[in-house]
C-alpha cells in the first residue's frame, strides 16, 4: 500500500507517526505518515520493537466485543493528614479499577472517569527548624568554651581516629583553629613581626602553630585526616577573622597581611638614647707648664755652644 492510496472503509488496522519515525514492517515512516498493520509485523518506536498480532479462532458471536476503558486523570493536592491519607485513597481507587475490570462485558461509556490521587507535597525545611537545630548546637558550643586547651585537642584526636565527622566534631575543631590564632598572637615572635613588616600572614601564623607552640604543634595534622588541605586552609583563614586579626592594606606578594588583635596586649618597646661621649681637649688648647719650682722666674737662657777654633787648640 502506498502513502497516496486511501485507506479502506471498515476492516484494518493502521499506525501513523506522529512523532519524528517509526519503523514498520521494515518501513522507516517519517511524520504524518501511515501504514498498514497485518498480523505478525514488527514495530519499532524508539528504542522498543513489539509485533502486532490479531486474534485467531474467534467466533462470529463473540467477533463483537466491547470493554471499558478508564482513562487515568492523576491530580497532586497537599493534605494535612499526611501520607496515611494518600495511601487509603490509592488503595480505593485500586479497587474501583478491580470492579470495571470485572464489569468489562458492559457497554463502554463516552464520559472518562477520573481517580483523584492525593499525596502530600514534601515540604521543604523552614527557618524555624533550622533555627531551632542551631539553638540544639548552643549548649553543646558553650561546653567547649569551658574546656581547656589540653581537652579540646584529647577530643578532636578522638573524633580525628573515629569513622565519623560530625557536626559537634566540626565545632571542636573550629573552637581550636581560634584559640591557636589568638595564642599565636600572643607570641613575641608574631608581636616583633607585627611592628617590622605592618602586620603577619596566615603562613606566618600557620608557622607558629606547628613548628612554635607547644599546645597546638600536631593540630593540623589531626584536622588533615578528615579534610583537604585546600578545606583546611580555608578554615584557618575563617579563624583569624574569628580570632580578631584586622585586615591590612600592606601584602606579602599575593598573600594578605593582617595586625594582631586590639584586645591583645603589645609590650611596648623602650627606645634608649645612645650615650653621649664628651670630647677630650685638643692638644692645642693645653697649655704648657713651666717645669722647676714654683714662683715667678726669668726664662733662662740657652746655653752657648764653644767656639769650634777654641776646640781644636
Amino acid at each position: 500500500m502506498q502513502q497516496t492510496d486511501p485507506l479502506p472503509s471498515s476492516g484494518f488496522f493502521a499506525v501513523e507517526c506522529t512523532g519524528r519515525k517509526i519503523i514498520v514492517g521494515g518501513t522507516v515512516l517519517k511524520k504524518g505518515q501511515h501504514a498498514m498493520l497485518s498480523d505478525g509485523i514488527t514495530v519499532q518506536i524508539a528504542s522498543h520493537c513489539f509485533y502486532f498480532l490479531l486474534p485467531k479462532n474467534v467466533d462470529a458471536a463473540n467477533s463483537q466485543k466491547s470493554i471499558k476503558v478508564t482513562l487515568t486523570k492523576t491530580v497532586v493536592k497537599v493534605l494535612d493528614g499526611g501520607s496515611s491519607s494518600a495511601a487509603a485513597t490509592t488503595q480505593s481507587s485500586k479497587k474501583q479499577r478491580d470492579n470495571e475490570n470485572n464489569n468489562s462485558d458492559d457497554d463502554a461509556t463516552s464520559d472518562d472517569s477520573s481517580i483523584l490521587i492525593k499525596s502530600p507535597r514534601p515540604t521543604k525545611k523552614s527557618k524555624s527548624s533550622s533555627s531551632t537545630t542551631d539553638n540544639n548546637d548552643l549548649p553543646f558550643a558553650s561546653t567547649l568554651e569551658s574546656k581547656t586547651d589540653t581537652e579540646l585537642l584529647q577530643m578532636l584526636s578522638e573524633a580525628t581516629e573515629s569513622n565519623g565527622w560530625d557536626k559537634h566534631s566540626q565545632n571542636i575543631g573550629t573552637t581550636l583553629a581560634t584559640r591557636a590564632c589568638r595564642a599565636a598572637a600572643n607570641s613575641s615572635k608574631l608581636q616583633k613581626m607585627n611592628r617590622d613588616f605592618t602586620g603577619v600572614t596566615q603562613r606566618d601564623v600557620m608557622n607558629w602553630i606547628n613548628k612554635d607552640s607547644d599546645t597546638f604543634g600536631e593540630y593540623e595534622k589531626m584536622m588533615l585526616r578528615k579534610i583537604e588541605p585546600k578545606s583546611f586552609g580555608i578554615a584557618m583563614g575563617k579563624a583569624i577573622i574569628r580570632a580578631g586579626y584586622i585586615k591590612s592594606d600592606v601584602k606579602s606578594g599575593r598573600a594578605n597581611r593582617w595586625t594582631l588583635p586590639g584586645d591583645i596586649i603589645v609590650p611596648a618597646v623602650a627606645t634608649v638614647a645612645p650615650p653621649t661621649m664628651k670630647k677630650s681637649p685638643s692638644t692645642t688648647q693645653m697649655k704648657l707648664l713651666p717645669t722647676g719650682g714654683g714662683g715667678n722666674k726669668s726664662p733662662q737662657k740657652p746655653m752657648a755652644l764653644p767656639n769650634a777654633s777654641k776646640v781644636v787648640e
